[in-house]
């Protein structure tokens, strides 16, 4: 009968452990909150990475070059915009409209123009863009 109970309260602990074990797990996970955190993070340092890169115009032997570059910031972006828009604190908006600029600035690079002067004319935009990058 000893030996009943013995082993009856060893399972008994053994189950509670277990459940222990199970509601502590769960509560080590991130919650949807800290993940989507998470992305839009990882989101923004993918974008001011892609900026980054934008940011340096000598590097780019053609226009075609450039705005091959420029598809990287926009997928960045996008990437962005809809990681943090379920974020109450995403700074998402004060962004948009330099986006928005520099994307009107790189799609109106007139060709009959040398790339040097185009360049110049996209740096004022892409130094903007970079700076708000900085404020989220």
């Amino acid at each position: 009968m000893v030996r009943k109970s013995i082993a009856a309260r060893h399972m008994v602990f053994v189950f509670v452990l277990l459940i222990g074990i199970v509601a502590l797990a769960a509560g080590c996970g991130q919650s949807d909150k800290e993940k989507a955190e998470a992305d839009y993070d990882k989101a923004k340092a993918d974008l001011k990475a892609s900026v980054q890169e934008l940011q340096k115009p000598e590097a780019y032997g053609s226009a075609d070059s450039l705005k091959s570059a420029f598809t990287d910031v926009q997928t960045a972006y996008e990437d962005t915009v809809e990681s943090g828009k379920d974020l109450s604190d995403a700074r998402v908006s004060e962004v948009e409209d330099a986006y928005d600029e520099l994307k009107g600035s790189v799609e109106g690079i007139d060709s009959d123009k040398s790339l040097e002067l185009r360049l110049n004319e996209l740096r004022g935009a892409i130094q903007k863009f970079g700076d708000q990058l900085k404020q989220i």
